[in-house]
């Protein structure tokens, strides 16, 4: 029985000889060049040989497909990041303008967008989305990073309720972490607008959640060194650093020396 190349392409694959693969593949496309499945297969192949030339051979592929999905444009993106190409932004406006319906596309060009800094245009995507915990999480998320705390909040707030209801059939420890991330949100954008008792009663709500929470616990120390109780605020804030792994203990740092009122307290747990 003989082969056709395309089923030769295949099985190299799974044997993982990419080379024979991709000899195979292109004597099919030769053949058959409109194969837009077959070449998504050569793209795939390329990726994995993982070099500049095929990379730059595997955009050429997409760059032929007849219709992109969102698939392609990931995969145009993350050739473009592997680069160190800057366009990835630009392919995520246009797969979103190409999928306006597709909430992953939505969602990546967001992310971009708010790498890029461009907050207005994520804002304007977000505002279009479902009204629905996720998207309103991710609201909050960009008027906190804008310091608009007042707006986090309102939308933490939503999207709490939303989440309630979404899981209301379902058992509450698949919903605990959804909730408690989003407890723990609210509860900073709170502290950030001097609403401290909100801010305890969100964490005290999360930390139910999530019992031995190191952030929650090395939060509410925050919250204490806040209210002035600098002894508390210390005993806390040092436990909840001890019990923590090398990258938590880089963010609480982060946090105290992003924050001039916690200095006090950073000069303490030194």
């Amino acid at each position: 029985m003989r082969y056709t190349p395309l089923q030769l392409a295949e099985a190299f694959i799974t044997t993982g000889e990419l080379d024979d693969a991709l000899t195979a593949i292109n004597e099919h496309l030769d053949e058959t060049p409109d194969d837009d499945d077959a070449r998504r297969m050569r793209v795939g192949i390329l990726l994995r040989l993982a070099d500049a030339t095929h990379w730059q051979m595997a955009l050429a592929d997409i760059a032929c497909l007849t219709t992109l999905t969102p698939d392609d444009y990931v995969l145009w993106m993350r050739i473009l990041d592997a680069q160190g190409d800057d366009g990835a932004l630009e392919v995520a406006r246009q797969m979103y303008v190409a999928h306006p319906n597709d909430e992953r596309a939505a969602e990546i060009f967001v992310e971009r967008l708010v790498a890029a800094a461009a907050y207005s245009e994520a804002e304007t995507v977000l505002n279009a989305m479902p009204e629905d915990w996720r998207w309103l999480q991710r609201r909050g998320d960009l008027a906190a990073l804008q310091d608009r705390h007042d707006d986090a909040v309102t939308y933490y707030s939503r999207a709490l309720v939303l989440l309630e209801t979404a899981f209301a059939q379902t058992t509450v420890g698949f919903a605990a972490n959804f909730k408690a991330n989003l407890l723990i949100k609210r509860a900073h954008a709170n502290r950030h607008l001097g609403q401290l008792d909100e801010a305890e009663a969100d964490y005290a709500a999360a930390e139910k959640l999530l019992p031995g929470d190191v952030m929650i616990a090395f939060n509410r120390g925050l919250l204490a060194a806040l209210r002035g109780d600098l002894p508390h605020a210390t005993e806390l804030c040092r436990d909840a650093f001890n019990r923590a792994n090398d990258t938590l203990r880089a963010m609480m740092r982060d946090e105290l020396d992003d924050d001039a009122r916690f200095e006090t307290l950073a000069n303490a747990l030194v």
